[in-house]
């Protein structure tokens, strides 16, 4: 059989037939591609964390857009590094926008660019800014930590950080 060329047998019912296409075909066919210096828009299913993203051949994994973007440009990534954007545009694959840095750089630059999700605009987020208040009032009123932290099903040490503005300062 021909390179590139599959026979479809039962065992390949169900499979998504993107698997028998190579990724970078696939990656192309979902690029919005602009000028050199303009964004490229990532068409494709884009993750809950706003990236775009595809899935690998015959797995359920699936790969950020922009590092495949890096990869098919510039090659591998070493592991300890991300890829991250120069344009702060999530969506974007122009390799001319993206560029190595560390998990460290990475956090710098959100914090510069002010793009830490703070409070309850967070995913992961247990609380609600009116809980927040909530649990300052309380204690601001006498009620102890460890019975705020019973009525919230948390744990003290997390009423603690929340009380003395270790966590949730901008509220």
């Amino acid at each position: 059989m021909p390179t590139g060329v599959y026979k479809r047998t039962k065992k390949h019912i169900g499979i998504n037939a993107g698997a028998f296409i190579p990724i970078e075909v696939r990656f192309w066919s979902k690029v919005k591609m602009g000028k050199l210096n303009e964004c490229w828009e990532w068409q494709g299913a884009v993750a809950s964390n706003g990236y775009g993203n595809l899935k690998k051949s015959f797995s359920n994994n699936s790969i950020n857009s922009h590092r495949i973007s890096w990869e098919l440009h510039k090659g591998k990534i070493p592991k300890e590094l991300h890829v991250l954007h120069k344009c702060d545009n999530k969506l974007c694959v122009n390799p001319n926008h993206l560029y190595l840095g560390t998990n460290k750089d990475n956090m710098r630059d959100k914090a510069e660019r002010n793009f830490n999700i703070k409070g309850e605009k967070n995913h992961s987020a247990k609380y609600t800014n009116k809980d927040i208040l909530k649990i300052r009032g309380l204690y601001k009123n006498g009620v102890k930590q460890i019975d705020i932290a019973k009525i919230f099903n948390t744990k003290q040490g997390a009423i603690s950080d929340i009380v003395n503005r270790k966590v949730w300062k901008h509220i």
